[in-house]
């Protein structure tokens, strides 16, 4: 069977075909925007708790209440805000962008996404007048939603995995186009029948999962002899569940993998997800002892559940002397709680690859429903060698190479996005 599949390379947002096995739609040589060196100067207003508008957005644009519904931030361009090129250099744009963000939470990953939309319209000449609303339940989105038909917003961003739920359940069909950012994988949750088909709706999705064979051609360069993963999660989350949990479990099965739990329960409650773990984790190491006594076979997998993204550093001391992988780029890191690798797609990417679709249908007219299921690849690739020395594991070139975040033999950062640090 024959599919297309998506090659974008963003400088030129260009479409290229391409023939071959039926996987997701793939996103290549998606690279960071470039954010002004002065933006860091710009200091974020405190309007609302649930939304600190980084330094990139402050640059080019002014934020405020909306005065007839404060429950509305408003990001509106500057006096003569416009198009800014990747020298740095502002154009005039007269190209205009109503957007609407709809969050379920506020979180500084979502901030940072809302940052990196605006500056992706930026830089292709868009000048951009949005609104950021927080709607935590059905009936706040609900409410959200009408609020954006009503002001004439042309493209709804529907911010994380919640969100992208809420508008799949109660708004496919609906009048205006919607895009998805930092949300799970669609396929697997139900919300498209496929990668590379469309929504056949006003959704596009795009998605910050790694397919499970994906992840473990990794974790196999890894730990060659692989056999044993415990696998750590938060069992009230049921997008991690789907999404990493159960693809997992699919995969061992067939692949002769045993897949051992470490699920907690104690939801929004960090000190009982903490003690659930003193209990589990032990409990999974000592059935590795028995399966994998020269801790050569084994690994503790850490999901993206936010409930134990929160105690990582139990997960770290607890797991002891075997190795930690992540699907979150961010448990690698400086210091002496870190994962020993993470492979996944970053929220940066993620976010520019939204952009992206967004310019793709307002610019040229693509039909949300037609795009396929936006996926990054290669994943992100993040190794500390600090963490692998300080446990006895051997990091091998083939992942050296192509790490994109490297913290070397001291724990420093020594590469990030690809890129030597001086």
């Amino acid at each position: 069977m024959k599919r297309s599949c998506f090659i974008l390379l963003l400088a030129a947002l260009l479409l290229a075909s391409c023939g071959g096995k039926a996987t997701p739609a793939v996103i290549e040589s998606v690279a960071p925007t470039a954010i002004p060196a002065d933006a860091a100067a710009a200091e974020a207003p405190e309007l609302v708790e649930w939304f600190i508008p980084p330094a990139g957005i402050l640059t080019h644009w002014e934020v405020a209440l909306d005065p007839q519904n404060p429950g509305a931030v408003l990001i509106t361009p500057q006096d003569g805000a416009g198009e800014v090129n990747r020298a740095g250099e502002v154009n005039r744009s007269t190209q205009a962008a109503h957007l609407f963000f709809l969050l379920t939470k506020g979180t500084a990953a979502f901030d940072r996404s809302i940052e990196l939309v605006l500056t992706t319209f930026l830089e292709r000449g868009f000048n951009t007048r949005s609104a950021v609303m927080l709607a935590p339940d059905a009936e706040a989105v609900t409410d959200a939603l009408a609020y954006a038909e009503a002001n004439e917003y042309e493209l709804i961003y529907a911010v994380g995995s919640d969100a992208a739920k809420f508008v799949h359940e109660s708004y496919s069909g609906g009048s205006l186009p919607v895009v998805t950012i930092l949300a799970k994988d669609p396929v697997l949750l139900g919300q498209t029948a496929d990668y590379f088909s469309g929504s056949g709706t006003n959704i596009a999705f795009t998605s910050v999962s790694v397919p499970v064979e994906v992840q473990m051609t990794y974790f196999q360069q890894l730990v060659p002899a692989l056999k044993y993963i415990a696998v750590v999660y938060d069992n009230n989350n049921s997008s991690t569940v789907k999404t990493q949990v159960d693809p997992l479990v699919a995969y061992g099965e067939a692949n002769g993998l045993t897949i051992i739990h470490v699920a907690t329960s104690a939801k929004d409650d960090p000190a009982g997800v903490r003690l659930e773990l003193e209990a589990q984790i032990p409990a999974a190491l000592a059935r590795l002892a028995r399966l994998d006594p020269e801790n050569v076979q084994s690994i503790f997998l850490v999901t993206n559940s936010s409930a134990i993204v929160d105690v990582f550093d139990a997960v770290d001391t607890l797991a002891a002397n075997v190795p930690v992988v992540t699907l979150l780029p961010n448990l690698v890191m400086e210091g002496d709680v870190s994962a020993v690798m993470a492979v996944a797609v970053s929220f940066d990417s993620n976010a520019i690859l939204a952009g992206v679709y967004g310019i793709r249908i307002l610019e040229e007219g693509a039909r949300p429903g037609s795009l396929p299921v936006g996926v990054i690849t290669p994943p992100d690739v993040a190794v500390n060698f600090f963490k692998a020395r300080e446990i006895g594991l051997r990091i091998p070139f083939t992942l050296f190479e192509s790490a994109a975040y490297v913290y070397d033999a001291n724990g420093n950062l020594a590469r990030e996005k690809g890129q030597v640090v001086p």
